[in-house]
């Protein structure tokens, strides 16, 4: 047990190596911030490599009908979730919803379809599939879940505007698309939901992405200035509301689990 404790460590000790080394460049080389999730992935799939792995079969993102399915679940649950989320800000008078009257560059709005991919694929692979995947019949699953998490969340510490809510709601959304990923065995669920909540709440409601503002938008949700509800610099997954929301999400889904309402 506390080898393979030793060995998810030293996973997550290597990709913060790899973040470090990356850093220096993009500091003094000055090159593109987003590579680092490309990096991290050639890394995975070199792992998988030595162990004679597929990465398409290991994460199971065959192109089938149930996966295509899982894929389109998964979707539908981040639309769900932020409707839910913005319909309340709303409705408590936190914030309004426009049309964006500038004018919509495709190759923003292209630039941000790409990001979003990029990074929904990247982070969902390398922090939540593979220790999942290669941890969970070594490692205790409520362990395991935890670890994973807390690690997701704290990748976003040096965003702007990151915070104890964010912190929170980064760590609760972990622990939900961790037990996603465990009960379907598939990563298109996790990175469907990943990569249109990302996409929608960016460059649809003009939201700030985990701290990072979108290059253009269809719509612009105005927010009033209290961050406790509305997220502030982060976005809205630092809005106490977004945390209620995801909580509500992942506790319904486990008290379905254990009244097998969910095989």
């Amino acid at each position: 047990m506390n080898s393979d404790i030793d060995g998810i460590i030293q996973y997550y000790i290597s990709i913060m190596i790899i973040v470090i080394i990356y850093g220096f460049f993009v500091y003094y080389i000055k090159i593109p911030n987003l590579g680092i999730y490309i990096v991290w992935l050639i890394y995975v799939f070199y792992l998988l490599r030595i162990d004679n792995l597929n990465p398409i079969k290991y994460f199971e993102l065959k192109i089938n009908p149930r996966n295509i399915l899982l894929g389109i679940l998964g979707s539908l649950l981040a639309l769900l979730q932020l409707i839910i989320i913005i319909t309340i800000m709303i409705s408590i008078n936190v914030a309004n919803l426009i049309k964006n009257t500038n004018l919509i560059v495709f190759y923003d709005v292209l630039f941000g379809l790409v990001t979003a991919i990029l990074v929904s694929s990247s982070e969902e692979i390398v922090f939540r599939a593979y220790p999942i995947k290669k941890f969970k019949n070594k490692i205790n699953e409520s362990i395991l879940l935890m670890s994973t998490s807390l690690i997701f969340s704290l990748l976003h510490l040096f965003n702007k505007g990151y915070n104890w809510r964010s912190f929170l709601f980064l760590f609760l959304a972990g622990i939900f698309l961790g037990k996603l990923f465990l009960d379907t065995k598939t990563a298109w669920i996790n990175i469907s939901f990943h990569f249109i909540w990302n996409f929608t709440e960016g460059y649809i409601f003009g939201l700030p992405i985990s701290g990072t503002e979108p290059r253009t938008t269809v719509y612009k949700l105005l927010l009033i200035n209290d961050s406790v509800y509305t997220g502030g610099f982060f976005g809205i997954e630092s809005s106490i509301i977004s945390i209620f929301v995801m909580g509500l999400f992942l506790l319904s889904y486990i008290l379905a689990k254990k009244l097998k309402f969910l095989k």
